[in-house]
């Protein structure tokens, strides 16, 4: 019995820190990082329909790909890094990893549309990882995509 309560209490502590509450404070430490995990900020405002409606869809997604993902929320009304960045709706979702911002997205949306821009996201930056490694070994992508493919191909 003991051990269920603690399995079940370590249970709520994961939940409870799936997302993680930043402020103007500590922004740009958690933010600007190099650690290889993509970083998605979420700007939202507790009185926001939609911000609210996307609560339970970024849960999900924080406690599915925690280990490839970091979750943060920025209130828009008790910070000022929305304004820094120019975020004029929400919610906005900014994705951002080794320091560079990928790409950011305004307004509410569906649990698989947003589970697959998310993951686009990780596998964009991962590509891109691969041309650069390629391209400082100098290899020949167009030799690699030939033979591969069976065709002729320019990257």
């Amino acid at each position: 019995m003991k051990n269920l309560l603690l399995l079940m209490l370590g249970m709520l502590t994961i939940q409870a820190t799936a997302q993680i509450e930043i402020s103007d404070e500590n922004a740009e430490e958690k933010l600007l990082v190099n650690n290889d995990k993509l970083i998605i900020v979420d700007f939202y405002a507790t009185w926001c329909g939609p911000c609210k409606r996307m609560d339970p869809i970024i849960e999900r997604l924080a406690e599915k790909y925690g280990d490839r993902i970091s979750i943060y929320k920025i209130d828009v009304d008790e910070n000022e890094v929305d304004d820094a960045l120019s975020v004029t709706s929400i919610p906005t979702y900014y994705f951002i990893k080794n320091k560079e911002t990928l790409d950011y997205m305004e307004g509410a949306m569906s649990e698989e549309d947003f589970e697959d821009l998310s993951l686009n996201m990780v596998v964009f930056q991962v590509v891109l990882q691969v041309l650069v490694v390629l391209k400082e070994r100098k290899v020949n992508l167009v030799k690699i995509v030939s033979m591969r493919y069976g065709m002729i191909a320019m990257l």
